[in-house]
């Protein structure tokens, strides 16, 4: 569409992590006697209600995968037809996108004004408060500069 002017690109999912740690995250997310700091600290903030049988868990996160996937596929194909200004945010400890992801986008897309910030402190789904600020900061430095 030519009216988008520049995407921003947060964790982008072109390359799946999928560690023991994420499957085990995964299927202990809801159990009341978990003693995960991470999702401890995060719980709320995710807000997303997971099934309670791990049964379930597994039917839901198969579809959610499935449909990822499909997305990743599409996304692949058509990643040479941006030449738009990218910001690309990612996270170094990031539990769900591999840190190839923003460098595919890099290498693939056609735009000349790209550029790729790491976070240091956040995941996934939770930001540090600090990479928090930094990337509104980042966010409304890119959206309201001139185009090149």
């Amino acid at each position: 569409n030519s009216s988008i002017k520049k995407r921003i690109l947060l964790a982008p999912a072109l390359r799946v992590k999928l560690t023991r740690r994420y499957i085990w995250l995964g299927l202990n997310i809801n159990k009341d006697k978990l003693k995960d700091k991470y999702l401890i600290e995060n719980q709320k903030l995710i807000s997303v209600e997971f099934p309670k049988s791990n049964i379930k868990k597994i039917w839901w996160f198969s579809k959610c995968f499935w449909q990822l996937f499909k997305l990743i596929k599409y996304t692949n194909k058509n990643l040479s037809n941006i030449n738009k200004p990218l910001l690309i945010i990612q996270s170094y400890k990031d539990e769900c996108v591999t840190s190839k992801a923003p460098n595919i986008v890099m290498k693939m897309t056609k735009s000349n004004d790209k550029r790729i910030v790491w976070l240091k402190k956040s995941y996934h789904a939770v930001l540090d408060e600090n990479d928090k600020q930094l990337i509104i900061k980042l966010m409304i430095d890119f959206i309201e500069r001139d185009n090149i």
